[in-house]
């Protein structure tokens, strides 16, 4: 139970890190062009704010010291903000290329290794949404079948279990379209995963 409830919490939370992520690209640019190994300090942090409130949350709520709806809450919470932070740093970054690509910001302002990091900035952040719009449609039965079997009338027993066992095959189905939009999404990862015999077997 608390490794079901940890990756849902995980991928709730992917937001969150991905967008400490992106904030980072976007504020230190000049040192994240620079692709230096100190960068993956970045992702190490990203995925630590990510993984140890999961971690935190399913613990709390599996071993009864906190309900349901604060678990529901923390999570929905984290993705609104996160959501928030995540477009304005979008907008950010593509109204600064936007400027550039009309002229009005000249390169004495904006060199070329920051108009890349930008560019890279805007392509990153629409591939990721790519995958977590979709991600998150097939995701929301899961959601749906977790109430149902928490908060079903008592008297639908086996209903709701049937309704659990659903629900762990939904987030199956959720995680196999994740890899697979994450994969298909952007043109340049595709290739590099089509380099893979294996991967080029199922996806050509």
């Amino acid at each position: 139970e608390i490794a079901r409830d940890f990756v849902i919490s995980y991928y709730c939370g992917l937001l969150t890190s991905f967008t400490i992520e992106r904030c980072a690209a976007t504020r230190w640019w000049k040192w994240y062009e620079k692709a230096s190994p100190s960068t993956l300090w970045i992702l190490i942090i990203a995925e630590a704010v990510n993984i140890v409130p999961a971690a935190a949350i399913a613990s709390l709520w599996m071993l009864g010291y906190i309900d349901v709806g604060v678990n529901v809450g923390i999570n929905f919470l984290l993705n609104n903000f996160s959501c928030l932070v995540y477009y304005f740093t979008y907008k950010r970054n593509q109204r600064a290329l936007t400027r550039i690509n009309k002229g009005e910001i000249s390169f004495n302002t904006y060199s070329v290794a920051r108009t890349f990091q930008l560019r890279e900035n805007v392509m990153i952040m629409r591939y990721f949404v790519s995958i977590m719009v979709p991600s998150a449609v097939v995701a929301v039965p899961s959601f749906l079948l977790l109430g149902f079997h928490d908060f079903g009338p008592p008297e639908w027993f086996q209903l709701r279990k049937i309704g659990y066992a659903l629900f762990d095959l939904n987030l199956i189905i959720f995680r196999a379209v994740f890899l697979y939009l994450e994969i298909t999404s952007n043109n340049r990862i595709r290739r590099e995963f089509c380099n893979i015999k294996v991967v080029s077997m199922v996806i050509r």
